[in-house]
């Protein structure tokens, strides 16, 4: 994220992400309000969450109005987390030709971080 602009741009990309993670969660709390309801749960009126997603869409709403140079490099670093995660998930598969290049990488880079961190773990099969 630091190479995409100076500190302040990054630190504006972390804020709206940050918002926009945390717009999502409250809302997926919602949710989990209306199908999963344990009996002995202290529950909030519901203008409670209701005002903070309002104050969370407004915040998101202001970062983007008033620095629209925010919204490039916050879908570039979200569409790399994203990428990540799908890659991650077809890897998991035993044939999959994502966990052959990570198999063949693997072992080098351990081998040429240990050599270059001098340190001795003990071999793992």
């Amino acid at each position: 994220m630091v190479s995409l602009g100076s500190l302040l741009s990054t630190l504006k990309i972390y804020t709206i992400m940050m918002q926009a993670s945390r717009f999502v969660a409250v809302c997926g709390l919602f949710k989990l309000r209306k199908t999963h309801t344990p009996v002995n749960v202290i529950k909030l009126p519901l203008f409670i969450p209701v005002f903070y997603l309002f104050m969370m869409s407004a915040m998101i709403i202001v970062t983007l109005v008033y620095t629209p140079d925010v919204i490039p490099k916050a879908l570039i670093c979200t569409s790399t987390g994203v990428i990540a995660i799908i890659l991650t998930k077809i890897g998991n598969a035993r044939d999959s030709p994502v966990r052959r290049i990570y198999t063949k990488i693997h072992e080098p880079l351990v081998r040429i971080s240990r050599a270059a961190l001098l340190s001795e773990f003990a071999e793992t099969t």
